[in-house]
């Protein structure tokens, strides 16, 4: 289930943990039943553009918000810079599982997969983002 409100949201204290525990509630969903019959539909709908953008557009609406509240407390805690509290940076972790579900057509990702994506994607470009907008020359 998405989380619907900032309290819902994993607040660890850190952001590898909060980033994994929503990549993993994003895959548990994914690979459940409904996840599924949701795959196959994506399926069916593929080949029509428009509903493919109106599709996107929703999924992009209904997750981004507990990613950019994880962002944002790490932001506040001083891990990471304000620029990267972006839309695109936020769902980029999401938008990398979708297309193991997608393209490489798995029916659940490994939770090897997940840090994998969160490690060597997610962190880094949040980090990165942060480094250079940060001039101390510190990164």
């Amino acid at each position: 289930m998405l989380p619907t409100s900032p309290e819902d949201t994993p607040d660890s204290g850190s952001l590898r943990e909060d980033a994994l525990a929503l990549l993993t509630r994003a895959n548990d969903r994914m690979s459940s039943p409904v996840g599924q019959i949701l795959r196959e539909l994506l399926a069916d709908i593929m080949s029509d553009r428009e509903r493919m953008r109106d599709l996107n557009d929703q999924i992009a609406r209904a997750g981004v918000t507990p990613w950019l509240t994880v962002l944002a407390r790490a932001v506040a805690r001083g891990e990471v810079a304000p620029t990267v509290v972006t839309p695109r940076v936020a769902t980029v972790a999401v938008a990398l599982l979708r297309n193991e579900y997608a393209l490489n057509g798995a029916t659940s990702v490994p939770t090897e997969v997940l840090a994998e994506i969160v490690d060597e994607v997610f962190l880094p470009l949040t980090t990165r983002r942060s480094c250079t907008s940060d001039r101390s020359g510190d990164c």
